[in-house]
């Protein structure tokens, strides 16, 4: 079994922002219990343990940790400090073990939730930035953190939805074909030039391995730019144009893809061959 992401972080090793397949190992490493230190004081550290659980609505105190590090973006250097003022002494080096090994340990769990979002025929992709210490240099550097979702819900599949998430330091177009460079079909995206190899044939004459599907949000997004800086009647006109589109969309989401495909026919192509009329003659 193979993963994708980074190496569990050991003391004096930094972790690598390069994404490189690994092989996991059939033994398992110490639980992070065997690793806990001892207090220096029994009575503060479990009043503080106490009121930590309390504070996070019953998580255990690994869940905590992990939970502050992500979904809070506190640093475990902000989490040791908190503790040792409750008389918890955690060193950082501890804290960074405990969170290196649930991430070994969830690891098998996130390639296979990878394995299946891959696996879709109907893909939407996008990357966000996100803030990265950089210690000495007196300021964070900006990463990127890509995801794909497989989600067929909208056309009455049963398919579990789930996304998958990579984590790189930069936004190379080599990190959108290692988010994707396996997928077969279609992928909705923004119009980021990192995709484009993926919509070309890898054989000369062949067929290219993912379709691309433009995304109406993006292009209503700058229609709504101009109108929301110069109020411009012929962009208001644009936009009610396309939500006439999205509320048809909405009518027919999750019904079987044969349903879907007549509603559009019937209901969607002539607005659109009207919208594209439109456009055409405001930009003369």
């Amino acid at each position: 079994m193979r993963r994708h992401d980074f190496q569990p972080h050991r003391p004096g090793r930094a972790r690598s922002a390069r994404i490189r397949p690994v092989q996991l190992q059939s033994h398992l490493p110490r639980p992070p219990e065997a690793e806990l230190p001892r207090l220096r004081n029994h009575r503060a550290g479990a009043d503080a343990v106490a009121a930590d659980r309390a504070r996070t609505a019953g998580a255990g105190p690994d869940r905590a940790r992990g939970g502050r590090e992500i979904r809070d973006h506190l640093p475990l250097y902000r989490q040791s400090v908190i503790y040792a003022r409750e008389g918890v002494d955690l060193d950082r080096a501890t804290l960074a073990d405990w969170v290196g090994q649930a991430e070994f340990l969830l690891s098998p769990l996130a390639e296979a939730i990878g394995k299946h979002v891959r696996a879709g025929s109907v893909l939407h992709a996008d990357d966000t930035t996100v803030p990265v210490l950089a210690p000495g240099e007196g300021k964070t550097r900006t990463g990127r953190l890509w995801v794909v979702v497989r989600d067929e819900r909208p056309w009455g599949s049963d398919v579990p939805p789930a996304a998958f998430y990579l984590y790189s330091p930069d936004r190379k177009g080599i990190r959108a074909e290692a988010l994707l460079g396996t997928c077969l079909g279609f992928l909705h995206a923004d119009g980021y030039s990192g995709f484009d190899r993926l919509y070309q044939p890898t054989e000369p004459g062949g067929e290219p391995a993912l379709i691309e599907v433009s995304c109406w949000s993006h292009a209503r997004r700058k229609i709504y730019d101009v109108h929301h800086a110069t109020a411009s009647p012929i962009a208001l006109e644009a936009l009610e144009r396309i939500a006439a589109l999205f509320a048809i969309e909405s009518s027919i989401r999750g019904r079987p893809p044969e349903q879907r495909e007549a509603a559009r026919k019937e209901h969607a192509l002539p607005l659109l061959e009207q919208l594209k009329t439109f456009l055409e003659t405001s930009l003369r």
